[in-house]
């Protein structure tokens, strides 16, 4: 993964998460609320684990080279 492309992912969730937040702050029912944060919160989360079995699988390589 190249520093452009893990900027640019960076960017996306950060984007994702403050809209999340800002639709939480504004005057929609409990229920999308809830929604929005557990939506964010869950791909956050998947980005995470998507990008650190990527970076676990690249050092395995290396290490059986």
């Amino acid at each position: 993964m190249s520093l452009h492309d893990t900027k640019f992912d960076l960017i996306k969730v950060l984007l994702i998460n403050f809209a999340g937040l800002g639709i939480t702050f504004t005057g929609i029912e409990i229920f999308l609320k809830v929604l929005t944060l557990v939506l964010t919160i869950s791909y956050t989360l998947w980005k995470w684990r998507k990008d650190y079995l990527k970076d676990k699988a690249r050092s395995n390589e290396k290490n059986t080279l």
